[in-house]
């Protein structure tokens, strides 16, 4: 539990410090998802060490390497920013598992991490673009105006997204349902 609180610590101070330079100056610098690896490795090493068990850091190398992996893919993609592939692979590096912490889920936690993280990356995006939308006169009417006329799709966009999401947590229910009952 001690191992999940550093970590935790780790990933909000570093993360908290992301997101505020990013909200700020729209970057952050390259050495702070750099800087969260480090201390998570370092983290997770001394606690192999004292637990004899490599596979405290085998785990976050694995899942955080993959995590990197497909972060590079979206920035040679050139649909996310280096600064974001470095900080979902510093996400996986963080939190291979669930460290202590009670979680509920159907999938691996590496994906569920990982299906959270991209949600909230969407959130995010969205709001940011309605903010920088809104301040600049200029774009704000010629964001309105395409909108207007976009209307359509965007109603069908998001109805589709919120009937996909209820369909799939009703399937995941009766999933659970099925699964805890015959145990």
């Amino acid at each position: 539990m001690l191992l999940g609180l550093i970590l935790l610590a780790i990933g909000i101070a570093g993360f908290g410090l992301a997101g505020y330079l990013d909200l700020r100056y729209t970057e952050f610098p390259d050495w702070l998802p750099y800087s969260i690896i480090v201390l998570a490795l370092v983290v997770r090493g001394v606690f192999a060490f004292l637990e004899n068990d490599l596979w405290i850091i085998g785990n976050s190398v694995f899942v955080g390497v993959g995590f990197l992996a497909l972060g590079l893919v979206l920035y040679f993609l050139r649909q996310w920013g280096d600064g974001d592939a470095w900080l979902l692979g510093s996400l996986g590096f963080l939190f291979p598992n669930e460290s202590g912490f009670a979680v509920g889920s159907v999938l691996p936690f590496p994906l569920t991490l990982l299906f959270n993280f991209l949600f909230i990356s969407l959130v995010y995006l969205i709001a940011y673009s309605i903010f920088l939308g809104l301040k600049k006169r200029e774009v704000n009417k010629v964001y309105w105006s395409y909108l207007r006329g976009q209307s359509r799709i965007f109603v069908f966009l998001v109805t589709l997204f919120f009937v996909f999401s209820w369909g799939f947590a009703v399937y995941l229910y009766y999933t659970i349902s099925v699964t805890l009952v015959s145990l």
